[in-house]
């Protein structure tokens, strides 16, 4: 029996995990806000809060700038890893900053770096999945991202009815970590198998379905911007008819 199926639901859980630790990391700059305001000690105004979110939401801009081309660069694996890992770190960050300037700055490193999700696993997909199942394996990652929002919100939300805002931010940094120690080891570049993708021989006997997956695979194998850069694919896509 094939071992292919085993697995992409490690990998599949793996990164479902892995981008939901990055979305929590991201959320506690809202979920900390009304304690932020709160603390007298720190003088912040809605307005701070305002800024936080304005320049988080430049971080990430940029960070998809950055992160996108890092991936094909680095590989997946690699630029996942790195992304829960300055996420968590710049949760700390945040959690220890003394003044605005720091929550400004640690607000729009936290967008960034968290901006690393989705290219990471879209090389990742692209290893793991089949092309003809690559929608199947999008639907249920993009579900990682709401429901780790949603319940990072009230379960931190709660948290913070009896502790102090610093505990809870440090409290999320170590469960992003826990979970990138899982990834760590769960999670790889790619197949070791060559033949990963070979139909199984349940699909000889219908036809169509065999001649679309092979032409599906060949379509990724042999894509036409293969090997070519930034600059020259945009110009590609700049002269496509369909643009």
């Amino acid at each position: 029996m094939s071992n292919r199926p085993p697995q992409q639901l490690n990998i599949l859980v793996s990164m479902y995990l892995g981008y939901a630790a990055m979305m929590i990391c991201r959320q506690m700059v809202t979920i900390l806000s009304p304690a932020l305001l709160a603390d007298e000690s720190l003088g912040l105004t809605k307005t701070n809060l305002g800024d936080f979110a304005a320049y988080g939401t430049i971080g990430a801009l940029v960070g998809k700038l950055i992160w996108g081309p890092l991936a094909d660069k680095i590989g997946g694996r690699f630029t996942f890893l790195i992304g829960i890992f300055l996420t968590a770190v710049f949760v700390i960050a945040f959690g220890l900053s003394p003044n605005v300037m720091a929550f400004t700055g640690f607000s729009f490193l936290l967008y960034c770096t968290k901006s690393s999700g989705w290219p990471g696993l879209t090389k990742l997909v692209g290893e793991w999945y089949h092309p003809q199942h690559y929608g199947r394996a999008w639907s249920i990652l993009s579900t990682s991202s709401r429901l780790s929002v949603v319940l990072a919100t009230l379960f931190f939300g709660w948290l913070l009815s009896f502790m102090h805002w610093r505990t809870v931010a440090f409290i999320a940094s170590v469960f992003s970590l826990v979970i990138l120690v899982g990834c760590y080891f769960y999670l790889k570049e790619k197949p070791d198998n060559p033949n990963f993708f070979k139909e199984n021989e349940t699909n000889a006997d219908n036809f169509e379905l065999t001649i679309a997956s092979k032409q599906a695979l060949n379509n990724k194998y042999n894509h036409p911007l293969q090997g070519t850069g930034t600059i020259d694919g945009l110009v590609a896509f700049a002269k496509s008819p369909r643009v």
